[in-house]
């Protein structure tokens, strides 16, 4: 089967922020940036070996989907894989992926507004486990557009002001989320 996306590799720089800068940021990306969304939902995520796998729900919107992103997260390049759902069906999801033995789940409430900005997607978040923080994305179509998208990110960071997490602090924080919700021994 021919991938009819060609662009599902996903860059993506993510960081936290304080709720001072978080206000500045989106007041800043309101007057500047288009396509603003507001995107809150429920995800679920799934802890396993590598990458991320959740169920998302965006009652706001009435749509759902199970995405999984494959690769090491701290690397910020992921092969981005996604399957849209009933949002009636997330329970159902929710317990096949628990039946087949991901047992470990973390229920992330989160408020997100979306915006594109500099044909990148900013994502401006406050989550219970990282409190306010930004995710920056763009897809690329090869690991050498994924450099290079990745190196436009990281110009964009410094533009606005905005610190993204190292590998070795996405490591930390991500061990001690698991560890804090007993997903770790």
């Amino acid at each position: 089967m021919q991938n009819k996306n060609p662009q599902n590799i996903e860059v993506e720089l993510r960081g936290l922020m304080s709720e001072e800068k978080y206000h500045q940021i989106i007041i800043f990306l309101s007057k500047k940036a288009s396509h603003i969304t507001n995107d809150s939902k429920i995800s679920y995520f799934f802890v396993v070996p590598k990458g991320i796998l959740k169920i998302s729900n965006q009652s706001i919107n009435n749509t759902a989907k199970i995405s999984y992103k494959d690769g090491n997260v701290s690397k910020n390049i992921l092969m981005e894989y996604e399957i849209p759902i009933s949002p009636d069906d997330t329970e159902k999801g929710i317990s096949m992926f628990k039946s087949l033995g991901f047992k470990n789940v973390n229920e992330v409430r989160q408020n997100r507004i979306n915006f594109k900005y500099k044909r990148a997607e900013i994502a401006i978040k406050i989550t219970p486990d990282f409190g306010p923080h930004f995710e920056i994305e763009m897809m690329a179509r090869d690991k050498a557009d994924a450099v290079k998208k990745r190196m436009r990110i990281q110009i964009l960071c410094n533009e606005l002001g905005l610190e993204p997490l190292t590998r070795r602090q996405m490591d930390k924080l991500v061990h001690s989320i698991n560890k804090k919700h007993g997903f770790l021994n």
